[in-house]
């Protein structure tokens, strides 16, 4: 009945880290990323980028692998590659208040990827796209604002001369801002934007000039073939149109437009061929257009996107890639007369992973979805639910026997039944006034479900059913070990039984602004529950307990501040666990979870469930119909892959924070340690010496009578050194 508090800040937080997966892609194939941006510098490797995630490929776009990921409230638009080595990519990491444009830049193919730092004073600030003409000349484009709060926004263009080891602002007025900017060489270029923004500079961006576009929508993309032919496009809800110019941009006329259709990106091979990239209005299908007269007239090629489409990257009049929403991955060789790409037993987002041994598994989630695998998770077969309501917890309790429950989000409860392995599916339970989140079965006869605040349970199969316990609070997941022992959580409370379900007690109810949505017990006596707080700052907080008694007494973690919630939770024996959540989080512990190390990830998708037949072979399923598979338990993590720590894996929580924070860092051995705390100016406002120890260390610094903005926090440790920000409320 008593929570013991156990403060436990764990050092797998937001940090971005290489990835070198361990959790391979199982559906969709190649992969289910939501892309922005691609680039191939050959007809076989090439780049893509897209929400927290940079990926690679070497066989022409067949396999793809990722090469980085960053926070999970990053996203990276665009990216740009001067040949096999070199290579910038930019976007923006932004949470509640706080916006940051950032610059990543890699000199090994993307083996390793370092941040390059903008000029400081930009206190909000969004990237929207990076060009390079060479390996020393680029620029970025965006808008910034000086108001933490948002808006006014003006455009900016950034430039570099050193491959990005100094950047300087070159253009920083203007409303609004700008989304992309081409350069047919080191002095030539152009930037389009918002409000139908055109700017022109012929000496390398030493000074632009606007030019008139004649609309006032946004500019989404710009492409220019030599000095004089260029195109642009708008793209909103209300239509598209595509401008032209055959002048260099002195004049540009309207030569199409497209009422139905939300245009991305526009590309060209030469003067006369060229490629659109967007979606449907109305259907929300993927587009491709394409012209061989110079834009005068465009031509819908045929595709099978998953999705929207966002960007198109041609070598040649015939090999060509287009990136977009969920996974999409097309790829051409004659010119988009045919685009392939691989298949996906589903899209939707998928809650729930159940696997009975390492062949026979299922995955269900919105609309109905359910789909099914017998070689262990090589290939997924769609099956018929008979519903489109969403299904958010399958159980199995062998290859034939299983029940899945759903509903709406206030009702529309049901609970499916097969007796075929998922073949057919029977209803075997209905209710409108309940929506079902979890469903536990022990053995053929017995079975629990819990929605809202019912709790119901079955001796006869489902064929029956009978309400255990009935409560205000809403309940969220069920879990039996046997048919004595479950538990059930929800809004502010544990309950426990010993006699399967006849009786219900109360094992915690203390804090109101607690939900736990997740409760799993590898025995008797060693069982985890997560959830989150809410409020908690900006948004809800995760929380983990832990007991060792049956739930007798509840040690409650506190991981990440302000990262949200983790999703679920699986332990295979009493010592090894995995926990999933947002922006592709996978964690592991070997020790209970006293300490946690974050997996690699191949995705920046959230993932809702995690399911382990033993310590090797696992599965996790999420949004966008993630399903990724390991057969090692997934073992090579963040901590394994960085040596040694150059950026010390330096943060500070809570960030945003009104008085004081807490300052975390980490080195390798026992070293003097200068931390420099500076306003945007670059003046140092506060500085602090200390000897930092092996492994993870801990400050907190008292921001005292400093004035509210955005401040740098720099460490200094021997020849090394990293800054990161921080943003002071008050």
């Amino acid at each position: 009945m008593n929570a013991i508090k156990w403060i436990c800040y764990l050092s797998f937080a937001l940090s971005p880290f290489l990835v070198n997966a361990q959790w391979e892609w199982q559906n969709p194939l190649p992969h289910g990323n939501s892309l922005s941006d691609v680039d191939f510098i050959n007809e076989y490797e090439g780049w893509a980028a897209g929400g927290q995630v940079i990926m690679h490929t070497l066989d022409g776009g067949n396999t793809w692998d990722s090469q980085y990921r960053d926070g999970m409230y990053t996203n990276i638009v665009s990216i740009c590659f001067t040949d096999s080595e070199q290579g910038w990519a930019v976007g923006t990491a932004a949470f509640y208040l706080s916006a940051e444009g950032k610059i990543w830049y890699t000199s090994d193919g993307g083996d390793n990827w370092e941040e390059q730092f903008a000029p400081a004073g930009l206190t909000k600030s969004y990237f929207k796209s990076v060009f390079f003409t060479d390996q020393d000349n680029g620029w970025v484009v965006g808008k910034f604002s000086d108001n933490l709060w948002g808006g006014p926004y003006s455009s900016i263009i950034l430039h570099t001369s050193d491959g990005g080891a100094t950047w300087q602002i070159q253009l920083d007025d203007g409303d609004d801002g700008f989304t992309d900017v081409y350069f047919t060489d080191a002095d030539n270029g152009w930037a389009v934007g918002d409000s139908g923004t055109i700017v022109h500079t012929s000496n390398g961006g030493g000074t632009w000039e606007e030019q008139v576009s004649g609309t006032d929508a946004i500019l989404r993309s710009v492409f220019f073939s030599d000095e004089n032919n260029g195109w642009t496009i708008t793209g909103d809800g209300d239509g598209s149109h595509q401008l032209y110019t055959s002048d260099g941009g002195t004049t540009w006329v309207e030569q199409n437009i497209f009422p139905d259709l939300w245009l991305t990106d526009i590309c060209f091979y030469d003067t006369d061929m060229g490629w659109i990239t967007g979606f449907d209005l109305i259907t929300g299908n993927g587009i491709i257009l394409n012209t061989i007269n110079t834009g005068v007239t465009w031509d819908i090629q045929a595709n099978e996107a998953r999705g929207s489409l966002a960007a198109a990257s041609f070598l040649n009049q015939d090999k060509g890639w287009v990136v977009g929403s969920n996974g999409s991955t097309l790829i051409t060789t004659d010119g988009g007369g045919n685009w392939e790409t691989e298949g996906y037993a589903t899209i939707k987002p998928l809650l729930d992973v159940e696997f009975t041994d390492n062949s026979n598994g299922w995955a269900v989630g919105g609309s109905g979805t359910i789909v099914k695998s017998s070689d262990g998770g090589d290939t997924w077969d769609t099956l018929s639910s008979g519903t489109d309501e969403s299904l958010k917890s399958v159980c199995f309790t062998d290859p034939l026997n299983g029940w899945i429950a759903g509903g709406g989000y206030y009702g529309a409860g049901i609970v499916l039944h097969t007796l075929d392995g998922g073949n057919t599916w029977d209803i075997a339970l209905s209710d409108s006034s309940i929506s079902f989140t979890s469903i536990f079965f022990t053995d053929l006869a017995n079975g629990w479900v819990v929605g809202n605040g019912s709790l119901l349970h079955t001796a006869d199969g489902g064929i029956n059913w009978i309400q255990q316990y009935d409560s205000i609070y809403a309940f969220k997941d069920v879990f039996f070990i046997d048919n004595e022992y479950g538990w059930v959580v929800g809004w502010n409370i544990i309950l426990s039984t010993t006699d399967g379900g006849d009786n219900w007690e109360i094992q915690y109810d203390d804090n109101d602004e607690y939900f736990f949505h997740t409760v799993y017990f590898s025995d008797t006596e060693h069982g985890w529950a997560l959830g989150y707080m809410y409020p908690c700052g900006p948004g809800p907080c995760p929380i983990t307990f832990r007991t060792t008694d049956g739930g007798n007494n509840w040690e409650e973690y506190f991981d990440i501040p302000w990262g949200g919630r983790l999703y679920d939770i699986y332990f295979i024996n009493n010592d090894t666990g995995w926990v999933v959540g947002p922006g592709g989080t996978i964690l592991r512990t070997t020790d209970a979870g006293d300490s946690w190390t974050e997996q690699s990830s191949p995705t920046g998708n959230s993932l809702q469930s995690v399911c382990f037949t033993d310590e090797e072979t696992g599965w996790i399923v999420g949004d966008n119909g993630t399903i990724l598979h390991t057969d090692n338990g997934g073992t090579v993590g963040k901590n394994d892959l960085r040596s040694p720590i150059s950026d010390f894996r330096l943060k500070n929580y809570p960030n945003p924070f009104s008085s004081s924070t807490t300052i975390e860092y980490e080195v390798e051995q026992p070293e003097n340690v200068q931390i420099s705390i500076m306003n945007q100016f670059g003046q140092v406002v506060d500085e602090i010496e200390l000897v930092g120890q092996k492994g993870i260390n801990r400050i907190n610094w008292d921001a005292g009578s400093i004035p509210a903005g955005i401040y740098l926090c720099r460490i200094i440790a021997g020849s090394r050194s990293f800054t990161a920000k921080m943003v002071l409320l008050k």
